[in-house]
């Protein structure tokens, strides 16, 4: 599925309120508000803005892209938490839709 690229982040540090340390790595994305598949959606235009897990050593590969690009994102098993999937990097160039 493509998105429309935002952004990345990486947050790293030690919780004010626990006392542990984190180290987290995001992909910001906007996709088709209208193509969400929820049963309780009455209407909808526009974007709604996501957010990836990202490997780390992924985040060079956005380096380079522009911000608002469409873009297809490779995920797969966080190898942390194999339950839950992350951004690994880009798949080839989305193509854009352009309607009739």
């Amino acid at each position: 599925m493509p998105f429309r690229y935002l952004g990345v982040t990486h947050d790293a540090g030690v919780s004010k309120k626990t006392g542990r340390s984190y180290d987290m790595c995001r992909v910001l994305v906007a996709s088709d508000a209208k193509a969400a598949r929820r049963a309780d959606r009455k209407a909808a235009h526009g974007f709604e803005q996501d957010q990836f897990d990202l490997d780390p050593n992924a985040i060079g590969q956005f380096a380079r892209v522009q911000p608002f690009s469409l873009i297809d994102l490779q995920f797969e098993p966080n190898p942390n938490n194999p339950r839950i999937n992350w951004v690994v990097g880009i798949k080839a160039a989305a193509q854009e839709v352009k309607s009739a």
